[in-house]
């Protein structure tokens, strides 16, 4: 964008000051750090109560054991950092950035910003910081906040919820484009748990076999007059011959009529066991 000469223009000058290979102890209370830059600072074992560091910036700075209650980290930026047993109380992580940086992630996820869409964000980089330092088990931690503040934000859309969501997803096209995000979210979880619970696809693929073995009871014996108890037998039959043919056991005998619901059981076999072998690949590859 370029400005004309007769355009006026008033940009606020942000003084930033450089902290560098220095270090502090014991408690700070009520300290402005906004736009202050860090690099190699040592704060171990330090209490910081009411501090606001919003906009610095944070490198090779090192935290063991660390205290921050109330503090605010507004757009902040740790690269190289290590929090390693360090503890936060009601702290503001909005729009913050970590990059190879060593820090508890539940501490994190317990200081969460209330608005989910910018909680959403702020646990992807986390989770890409997790992984850039090799914390697998914290990246599964992040994994399933991120998917649940996703969920949670999708079905504000989808009820409007809030000022915010009225302003942003009331028109007809974003709307339509929220419920379509929703149906594949809820798919998603439906068939594979995201790739983080294979239980989730055994349980919709025994679902599916008990639906066809039903569909296939109801034509074969749905016209004549049957007791619970016999009803109960063929339902459990066909459930039984839908399952061998699902696991390929002599599927050309039990399906000889029937090509179509065969050709369907043997495709619904191949896409099962892509799913559960991705979902556990995804659950048990780093350990």
């Amino acid at each position: 964008m370029e400005l004309s000469q007769d355009t006026d223009v008033i940009f606020s000058r942000r003084e930033i000051k450089i902290i560098e290979k220095s270090s502090i102890k014991g408690t700070i209370e009520n300290h402005d750090f906004k736009n202050h830059h860090f690099i190699d600072f040592g704060a171990k074992d330090v209490e910081f109560v009411d501090c606001d560091f919003s906009y610095a910036v944070f490198e090779r700075s090192y935290f063991y054991k660390a205290r921050f209650v109330n503090c605010k980290f507004l757009g902040a930026r740790f690269c190289g950092c290590n929090f390693r047993s360090a503890k936060f109380t009601r702290c503001d992580f909005r729009y913050a950035f970590f990059s190879e940086t060593v820090i508890p992630a539940n501490e994190v996820v317990n200081n969460l910003p209330d608005w989910h869409n910018i909680r959403m964000e702020l646990l992807r980089v986390l989770r890409a910081n997790a992984a850039s330092v090799g914390d697998y088990r914290s990246e599964k931690l992040l994994i399933r906040e991120e998917l649940s503040a996703e969920g949670e934000h999708l079905r504000r859309a989808r009820a409007l919820k809030d000022a915010y969501y009225i302003e942003k997803y009331s028109s007809p096209k974003k709307r339509a484009r929220t419920w379509f995000r929703s149906l594949l979210f809820w798919t998603d979880g439906l068939l594979w748990g995201h790739g983080e619970n294979f239980i989730a696809p055994i349980l919709f693929t025994l679902f599916l076999i008990a639906t066809t073995a039903g569909i296939i009871s109801f034509q074969k014996y749905g016209s004549s007059l049957q007791s619970i108890d016999q009803t109960a037998k063929n339902w459990a039959n066909e459930f039984l011959i839908v399952l061998y043919a699902f696991l390929d056991v002599d599927t050309a005998t039990l399906f000889a009529d029937q090509p179509t619901i065969c050709s369907l059981v043997v495709i619904a076999r191949y896409v099962f066991f892509g799913l559960i072998i991705s979902a556990l690949y995804r659950r048990f590859a780093h350990r």
